[in-house]
């Protein structure tokens, strides 16, 4: 009787003993989990903030592009002008020189 007793008092500490083992390990693991979810937190608004900025380089390089080609067509119409004026010098002094 009193070695089942000894028995019994030693699988209550054994159990006593994993039960402490087990609330150990949950609380690493909550404290694992709750770090990950920090972690979590913080990737997201680093890719947010990230896109933001992606979305504001788009829009910035999409204006130097239209500014790019509208200064492009300026210098086409300034050339055209310039050859057209050219023309004009080189007719008057043609007629200058007829007359």
């Amino acid at each position: 009787m009193r070695q089942l007793e000894e028995t019994r008092q030693a699988r209550i500490a054994a159990a006593k003993v994993s039960l402490q083992d087990a609330k150990r390990v949950l609380i690493a693991a909550r404290a694992r989990a709750q770090s990950a979810q920090a972690a979590q937190k913080k990737a997201d608004a680093d890719a947010k903030e990230a896109e933001k900025h992606r979305r504001a380089a788009e829009q910035r390089f999409e204006k130097a592009r239209a500014a790019a080609e509208d200064a492009a067509r300026r210098a086409r119409t300034v050339t055209a002008e310039v050859e057209e004026a050219v023309k004009a010098v080189e007719d008057a002094e043609r007629t200058v020189e007829k007359a």
